[in-house]
Protein backbone atom coordinates (compact mmCIF):
# COMPACT_ATOMS: atom_id res chain seq x y z
CA UNK A 1 0.00 0.00 0.00
CA UNK A 2 2.51 1.79 1.09
CA UNK A 3 4.46 1.75 -2.17
CA UNK A 4 1.39 2.20 -4.01
CA UNK A 5 0.64 5.72 -2.22
CA UNK A 6 4.68 6.78 -3.10
CA UNK A 7 4.22 6.01 -6.36
CA UNK A 8 0.75 7.87 -7.17
CA UNK A 9 3.01 10.74 -5.37
CA UNK A 10 5.67 10.61 -7.58
CA UNK A 11 5.76 13.91 -9.63
CA UNK A 12 4.86 12.65 -13.70
CA UNK A 13 8.23 12.76 -15.56
CA UNK A 14 8.44 15.64 -17.71
CA UNK A 15 9.19 15.76 -21.70
CA UNK A 16 12.68 17.17 -20.63
CA UNK A 17 13.55 14.30 -18.40
CA UNK A 18 12.52 11.98 -21.33
CA UNK A 19 14.60 13.24 -23.96
CA UNK A 20 16.56 10.85 -26.41
CA UNK A 21 20.02 11.28 -26.94
CA UNK A 22 22.26 11.37 -30.17
CA UNK A 23 20.33 11.67 -33.32
CA UNK A 24 17.01 10.43 -32.14
CA UNK A 25 17.38 13.56 -29.58
CA UNK A 26 16.04 15.28 -33.28
CA UNK A 27 12.79 13.50 -32.67
CA UNK A 28 10.38 13.38 -36.03
CA UNK A 29 13.35 14.95 -38.23
CA UNK A 30 15.45 11.55 -37.42
CA UNK A 31 12.60 9.27 -37.86
CA UNK A 32 11.74 11.21 -41.36
CA UNK A 33 15.75 10.98 -42.15
CA UNK A 34 15.70 7.18 -41.69
CA UNK A 35 12.58 6.43 -43.24
CA UNK A 36 13.67 8.30 -46.19
CA UNK A 37 17.07 6.19 -46.25
CA UNK A 38 15.41 3.38 -46.35
CA UNK A 39 12.29 3.93 -49.28
CA UNK A 40 15.03 5.58 -51.19
CA UNK A 41 17.58 2.11 -50.97
CA UNK A 42 14.43 -0.40 -51.88
CA UNK A 43 13.09 2.11 -55.00
CA UNK A 44 10.45 2.97 -53.60
CA UNK A 45 10.01 6.61 -55.20
CA UNK A 46 6.28 6.94 -54.03
CA UNK A 47 7.67 6.87 -50.61
CA UNK A 48 10.34 8.81 -50.46
CA UNK A 49 7.39 11.33 -51.96
CA UNK A 50 4.75 10.83 -49.09
CA UNK A 51 7.59 10.99 -46.19
CA UNK A 52 8.98 14.44 -47.90
CA UNK A 53 5.58 15.30 -47.65
CA UNK A 54 4.49 14.88 -44.21
CA UNK A 55 8.05 15.80 -42.95
CA UNK A 56 7.40 19.65 -44.64
CA UNK A 57 3.90 19.19 -42.99
CA UNK A 58 6.00 18.89 -39.66
CA UNK A 59 8.67 21.51 -40.40
CA UNK A 60 5.75 24.27 -40.72
CA UNK A 61 5.13 23.71 -37.09
CA UNK A 62 8.87 24.24 -35.64
CA UNK A 63 10.73 27.21 -34.42
CA UNK A 64 12.71 29.77 -36.90
CA UNK A 65 16.10 27.85 -36.27
CA UNK A 66 14.64 24.51 -37.61
CA UNK A 67 12.93 26.20 -40.45
CA UNK A 68 16.39 27.73 -41.78
CA UNK A 69 17.28 24.27 -42.79
CA UNK A 70 14.63 23.70 -45.12
CA UNK A 71 17.17 24.17 -48.05
CA UNK A 72 19.16 21.49 -46.33
CA UNK A 73 15.99 19.31 -45.94
CA UNK A 74 14.84 19.73 -49.45
CA UNK A 75 18.14 18.96 -50.59
CA UNK A 76 18.59 15.73 -48.58
CA UNK A 77 14.67 15.01 -50.49
CA UNK A 78 16.14 15.07 -53.45
CA UNK A 79 19.16 12.96 -52.94
CA UNK A 80 16.79 9.86 -51.94
CA UNK A 81 14.78 10.71 -54.97
CA UNK A 82 16.93 10.31 -57.06
CA UNK A 83 18.74 7.11 -55.55
CA UNK A 84 15.26 5.84 -55.70
CA UNK A 85 14.32 6.22 -59.26
CA UNK A 86 17.64 4.21 -59.90
CA UNK A 87 17.46 1.51 -57.76
CA UNK A 88 15.89 -2.28 -58.02
CA UNK A 89 12.59 -3.13 -56.00
CA UNK A 90 12.48 -5.06 -52.99
CA UNK A 91 11.46 -8.51 -55.61
CA UNK A 92 14.61 -7.73 -57.39
CA UNK A 93 12.44 -6.04 -60.34
CA UNK A 94 15.39 -3.71 -61.87
CA UNK A 95 14.87 -0.38 -61.99
CA UNK A 96 12.59 1.07 -65.04
CA UNK A 97 12.76 4.56 -63.47
CA UNK A 98 16.39 5.53 -63.76
CA UNK A 99 15.69 7.41 -67.02
CA UNK A 100 14.16 10.09 -65.02
CA UNK A 101 17.20 10.96 -63.44
CA UNK A 102 18.06 13.64 -65.67
CA UNK A 103 14.72 14.48 -66.23
CA UNK A 104 14.57 15.01 -62.62
CA UNK A 105 17.85 17.51 -62.11
CA UNK A 106 16.23 19.47 -65.65
CA UNK A 107 13.25 20.07 -63.87
CA UNK A 108 15.14 21.50 -61.24
CA UNK A 109 16.88 23.72 -63.11
CA UNK A 110 13.72 25.17 -64.64
CA UNK A 111 12.58 23.11 -67.60
CA UNK A 112 8.90 23.39 -67.35
CA UNK A 113 8.31 20.40 -69.79
CA UNK A 114 10.44 18.14 -67.66
CA UNK A 115 8.71 19.02 -64.27
CA UNK A 116 5.35 18.20 -66.16
CA UNK A 117 6.25 14.67 -67.59
CA UNK A 118 7.51 14.05 -63.80
CA UNK A 119 4.01 15.84 -61.99
CA UNK A 120 2.44 13.45 -64.33
CA UNK A 121 4.23 10.12 -63.46
CA UNK A 122 4.00 10.68 -59.94
CA UNK A 123 0.42 12.62 -58.80
CA UNK A 124 2.27 12.73 -55.22
CA UNK A 125 4.73 15.01 -56.26
CA UNK A 126 5.55 17.64 -54.18
CA UNK A 127 6.07 21.29 -56.11
CA UNK A 128 8.61 21.75 -53.41
CA UNK A 129 11.22 19.00 -54.48
CA UNK A 130 11.86 21.04 -57.51
CA UNK A 131 13.29 23.95 -55.60
CA UNK A 132 16.57 25.10 -56.82
CA UNK A 133 19.29 25.26 -54.14
CA UNK A 134 22.17 25.38 -57.16
CA UNK A 135 22.92 21.78 -58.18
CA UNK A 136 25.96 21.28 -57.25
CA UNK A 137 28.87 18.31 -57.78
CA UNK A 138 27.10 16.05 -54.73
CA UNK A 139 23.99 15.88 -56.37
CA UNK A 140 25.47 15.25 -60.12
CA UNK A 141 27.43 12.72 -58.07
CA UNK A 142 24.17 10.44 -56.71
CA UNK A 143 22.79 11.29 -59.70
CA UNK A 144 25.34 9.15 -61.93
CA UNK A 145 25.22 6.55 -59.00
CA UNK A 146 21.80 6.03 -59.09
CA UNK A 147 22.45 5.42 -62.89
CA UNK A 148 25.32 3.41 -63.17
CA UNK A 149 22.84 0.92 -60.27
CA UNK A 150 20.26 0.78 -62.80
CA UNK A 151 23.18 0.13 -65.65
CA UNK A 152 21.59 2.92 -67.88
CA UNK A 153 24.44 4.59 -70.13
CA UNK A 154 22.19 6.87 -71.94
CA UNK A 155 21.03 8.20 -68.66
CA UNK A 156 24.98 8.69 -67.30
CA UNK A 157 26.05 9.92 -70.68
CA UNK A 158 22.71 13.04 -70.01
CA UNK A 159 24.01 13.59 -66.31
CA UNK A 160 27.88 14.09 -67.14
CA UNK A 161 26.40 16.66 -69.85
CA UNK A 162 24.99 18.63 -67.94
CA UNK A 163 27.29 19.02 -65.47
CA UNK A 164 29.19 20.37 -68.50
CA UNK A 165 26.99 22.41 -69.30
CA UNK A 166 26.56 23.98 -65.50
CA UNK A 167 30.79 23.91 -66.00
CA UNK A 168 31.11 21.32 -63.57
CA UNK A 169 34.10 18.93 -64.19
CA UNK A 170 33.51 15.23 -62.28
CA UNK A 171 35.69 15.89 -59.44
CA UNK A 172 37.30 13.68 -57.25
CA UNK A 173 34.61 12.93 -54.94
CA UNK A 174 32.39 11.99 -58.25
CA UNK A 175 35.30 9.39 -59.25
CA UNK A 176 35.63 7.79 -56.05
CA UNK A 177 31.82 7.52 -56.01
CA UNK A 178 31.99 6.16 -59.41
CA UNK A 179 34.62 3.21 -58.60
CA UNK A 180 32.36 2.32 -55.55
CA UNK A 181 29.54 1.75 -57.02
CA UNK A 182 31.36 0.12 -59.66
CA UNK A 183 32.89 -2.23 -56.78
CA UNK A 184 29.39 -2.92 -55.56
CA UNK A 185 28.48 -3.55 -58.81
CA UNK A 186 31.06 -6.08 -59.09
CA UNK A 187 30.17 -7.90 -56.68
CA UNK A 188 26.64 -7.90 -57.31
CA UNK A 189 27.27 -9.52 -60.79
CA UNK A 190 29.54 -12.32 -59.37
CA UNK A 191 26.45 -13.54 -58.07
CA UNK A 192 24.51 -13.00 -60.39
CA UNK A 193 25.92 -14.64 -63.41
CA UNK A 194 26.67 -17.87 -61.65
CA UNK A 195 22.49 -18.15 -61.91
CA UNK A 196 22.16 -16.44 -65.29
CA UNK A 197 24.90 -17.63 -67.58
CA UNK A 198 23.86 -16.87 -70.69
CA UNK A 199 22.57 -13.38 -70.11
CA UNK A 200 23.93 -10.28 -72.11
CA UNK A 201 24.59 -6.89 -70.21
CA UNK A 202 26.05 -3.64 -70.74
CA UNK A 203 28.72 -1.80 -68.55
CA UNK A 204 30.20 1.38 -68.74
CA UNK A 205 33.98 2.13 -69.18
CA UNK A 206 35.27 5.17 -68.32
CA UNK A 207 38.47 5.38 -69.39
CA UNK A 208 40.97 8.58 -68.42
CA UNK A 209 40.54 10.27 -71.79
CA UNK A 210 36.67 10.11 -71.64
CA UNK A 211 36.86 11.99 -68.38
CA UNK A 212 38.43 14.76 -69.67
CA UNK A 213 35.89 14.76 -72.67
CA UNK A 214 32.91 14.49 -69.96
CA UNK A 215 32.20 11.09 -72.37
CA UNK A 216 31.17 7.51 -71.05
CA UNK A 217 31.90 5.20 -73.46
CA UNK A 218 29.61 1.76 -73.78
CA UNK A 219 30.73 -1.34 -74.30
CA UNK A 220 28.79 -4.86 -74.87
CA UNK A 221 29.98 -7.98 -72.62
CA UNK A 222 28.58 -11.06 -72.11
CA UNK A 223 27.40 -11.77 -68.67
CA UNK A 224 30.31 -14.07 -67.86
CA UNK A 225 32.54 -10.86 -68.15
CA UNK A 226 29.87 -8.53 -66.24
CA UNK A 227 31.76 -8.39 -62.99
CA UNK A 228 35.60 -8.52 -63.95
CA UNK A 229 34.66 -5.49 -66.33
CA UNK A 230 32.97 -3.55 -63.79
CA UNK A 231 35.73 -4.52 -61.15
CA UNK A 232 37.88 -3.34 -64.00
CA UNK A 233 36.45 0.40 -64.28
CA UNK A 234 37.07 0.08 -60.47
CA UNK A 235 40.60 -0.85 -60.66
CA UNK A 236 41.00 2.21 -63.88
CA UNK A 237 39.80 4.71 -61.95
CA UNK A 238 41.16 3.94 -59.06
CA UNK A 239 44.80 3.73 -59.85
CA UNK A 240 44.61 5.55 -63.37
CA UNK A 241 41.84 8.29 -63.58
CA UNK A 242 42.16 9.60 -59.71
CA UNK A 243 45.54 11.15 -59.06
CA UNK A 244 45.56 10.64 -55.11
CA UNK A 245 42.93 8.02 -54.70
CA UNK A 246 41.74 7.45 -51.06
CA UNK A 247 43.19 4.34 -49.06
CA UNK A 248 40.12 3.11 -48.51
CA UNK A 249 39.37 3.16 -51.72
CA UNK A 250 42.04 1.16 -53.14
CA UNK A 251 41.41 -1.48 -50.65
CA UNK A 252 37.85 -2.12 -51.37
CA UNK A 253 38.84 -2.12 -55.12
CA UNK A 254 41.40 -4.92 -54.20
CA UNK A 255 38.95 -6.90 -52.25
CA UNK A 256 36.47 -6.35 -55.17
CA UNK A 257 39.08 -7.52 -57.78
CA UNK A 258 40.04 -10.53 -55.48
CA UNK A 259 36.53 -11.25 -55.23
CA UNK A 260 36.03 -10.95 -59.17
CA UNK A 261 38.79 -13.32 -59.55
CA UNK A 262 41.07 -10.22 -61.43
CA UNK A 263 44.58 -11.27 -59.78
CA UNK A 264 46.99 -9.15 -62.09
Amino acid sequence: GSSRQHSASRPPTSTKDRQLDGKAAEGLTFVFDTALTVFASRGDVNGVLSTFTKMLEQTVTMTKKSQSSMAEKINAAQTHFVQALGHARDDGTPSRTSGLVPLFLGAIRGDHLAKLEITERYGTMDERLFYDHGLDESLFSVSISSCLVANDVDSARKVLAMMKEKGLQPSAQTLHEIARTYSRLAIKAASEESRHPSSQAETIALAEEDTENNRLSTTSVGSQNLAKARAQNAYNIATKTLSDPSPGLLSTVARTCASVGMWT
